[in-house]
């Protein structure tokens, strides 16, 4: 009765309006899918009534167009070369630089990390005061709940600011777009090196673009990552690149005159131990006392070796018991230490970091650092490979690359068994690439870009788009069996098979479209899994049936020539 079916409708619309709230309330996403569902339950009760069957009118029509494409030759080639242009022009895309490639989406953060590293030497006091500096730029920004500051993290130049946002609603700005505005900012301190980002881990973790240097000559390493870290610098969408080469204290080396030493009988141990024991002192026993051992050390005032000209005083005992001035068997060198001296698989390494601004993408910067140094030339010994998210984004995609053919091989080979069949089971495979097309044009419509989530959603949908195409392709069959012609069977097949094949794709899409709006980690998931489903549906129904003739045909050509590796004919 109309009570009953106005019953249903509101309960369904009710339950499709809940599925789409927003932070407990009703808003305007979840009214529109009530409109949505109700116009649906407004054509089925009015063609119920009106004694219209739409949706049969609907697959008769379907029924016609593909009879009309399936027999002219013509409409044969010219379909499936529409779908293969198609194919191309979206994936064009891609090197185009119209659909960005990345990693993850950047979304709006509940927290902000502002990490801190002043020069070398500076002593606690002064990593404060610049602390408190920063501090003060960010009190005055609207929409910070909390602010938390730790100074000395990792060691007396190192601090970290915590900023805990407040919620959406309550402030009228992101992440994505604070992050430029305070780099702006801080970037006017001096001498220090900032980043800010939204993941906690420090420097590295919020440094998306880093780049190693890997060498042995530390000087060649120390001014090269100064240049490589200007250059990526003058890319638009690197923020504030510096690197983790460090200053060390000064200090004193002392070379031996190997000639002058081998003559004397000196080796550089004895010569080292001397040294060091007028410097640090030498421990020549213990003391025993009721608080326990104590090492007794006897060393050289301090007073007495605080400059160059007293270690030139130290003498040197030979192994005959003489004596000789330091100077006379090794030669002093004032020079500048090194802070820290990293090494990666055994090479010297010198890591240049560099701020993704949230407008940018990692990809093309990757692409245009590339390109300038192709017109820039190395020092000899040294080279660089990317690091960070740069490198992860190359080894995420090449492996998500293996995965969509292992998928793409699985089910080939299910299929294989299931039709005993070769030729069919790449006919049904076609789904996919159908599918690729509304993938890329989803993502392009809504403007997402083509990140690790959306190459998510193309590996489903190699399970889930040939579904479509598995029923299409059953149904043909038992009909061939039954003795129907080839185009009968296509036809007939599409017509009956109209109904199940756009309900299964409607239930399929209804059940990932609350994901799609409600969370923004998985709008690229569900976006490339709604449109994909969508475009292979529509493209399953069209160009399948005419691949499926094609390849018919020309099985029935090949095996007149060759009568061998081709599937046993089905009886007409």
């Amino acid at each position: 009765s109309l009570v009953r079916e106005l019953i249903e409708a509101v309960l369904v619309i009710g339950l499709f309006m809940f599925a789409f709230i927003t932070d407990g309330k009703p808003g305007l996403l979840s009214f529109a899918m009530g409109l949505v569902m109700a116009g649906i339950f407004l054509v089925r009760i009015l063609s119920r009534y009106k004694k219209v069957d739409a949706f049969g009118k609907a697959a008769s029509g379907y029924e016609k167009i593909l009879t009309r494409l399936i027999n002219k030759r013509r409409n044969r080639v010219i379909v499936p070369l529409i779908a293969l242009i198609a194919l191309m022009g979206v994936l064009i895309t891609i090197p185009l630089g119209l659909l960005k490639i990345e990693l993850f989406p950047v979304k709006d953060e509940t927290s902000l990390y502002v990490i801190i590293s002043t020069p070398e030497f500076s002593s606690l006091d002064d990593t404060d005061a610049v602390t408190r500096k920063i501090e003060n730029m960010l009190l005055g920004i609207g929409g910070v709940d909390t602010i938390y500051s730790e100074v000395g993290v990792d060691s007396m130049r190192e601090s970290e600011i915590v900023l805990n946002l407040k919620s959406g609603d309550e402030r009228d700005w992101t992440t994505k777009e604070m992050i430029p505005t305070l780099l702006k900012q801080v970037m006017t301190i001096s001498g220090a090196k900032i980043t800010i980002g939204t993941v906690a881990g420090g420097k590295t973790a919020n440094s998306p673009l880093q780049i190693k240097l890997i060498g042995n000559d530390m000087e060649q390493l120390s001014s090269s990552s100064k240049d490589l870290a200007k250059l990526l610098g003058s890319i638009e969408g690197v923020g504030n690149p510096f690197t983790d080469m460090e200053a060390g204290y000064p200090e004193v080396q002392v070379i031996m005159k190997p000639i002058v030493a081998a003559d004397l009988g000196l080796d550089a141990t004895t010569l080292g131990n001397t040294v060091k024991n007028v410097i640090s002192g030498q421990i020549s026993g213990t003391l025993l006392t009721s608080e326990g051992d104590l090492s007794m050390r006897f060393a050289t005032k301090e007073s007495k070796v605080d400059s160059v000209q007293d270690l030139e005083k130290i003498f040197i005992e030979l192994k005959d018991g003489s004596r000789v001035q330091l100077t006379q068997v090794a030669s002093l060198a004032e020079t500048k230490g090194l802070g820290t001296i990293r090494h990666n698989g055994g090479d010297r390494t010198v890591t240049v970091y560099g701020l993704l601004m949230p407008d940018a993408n990692i990809r093309d910067i990757v692409t245009a650092f590339d390109n300038l140094m192709k017109e820039t030339e190395l020092p000899e010994g040294l080279r660089y490979e990317w690091a960070g998210d740069a490198a992860d984004l190359d080894a995420s995609f090449s492996e998500m690359t293996i995965n969509l053919a292992l998928a793409l091989l699985v089910v080939f080979l299910i299929l294989a068994a299931q039709f005993d069949s070769l030729t069919q089971p790449m006919v049904i495979l076609l789904s996919v690439p159908m599918a690729i097309i509304g993938v890329f044009s989803g993502l392009l419509l809504t403007g997402n870009n083509f990140g690790l989530y959306a190459f998510m959603g193309v590996i489903a949908l190699v399970g889930i788009a040939v579904n479509d195409a598995i029923v299409l392709v059953d149904t043909v069959n038992r009909n061939r069996k039954e003795g129907r012609g080839l185009a009968e069977s296509l036809t007939d097949a599409g017509r009956s098979r109209f109904g199940p094949v756009l309900a299964t794709t409607l239930t399929t899409i209804g059940g990932i479209l609350p994901l799609a709006f409600k969370d923004e980690n998985f709008a690229q998931l569900s976006i490339s899994l709604i449109f994909g489903l969508m475009a292979s549906t529509i493209l399953t129904l069209i160009v399948l049936p005419i691949i499926y003739h094609i390849v018919e045909d020309a099985k029935v050509k090949f095996k007149k020539i060759i009568p061998i590796f081709i599937d046993e004919e089905i009886e007409k």
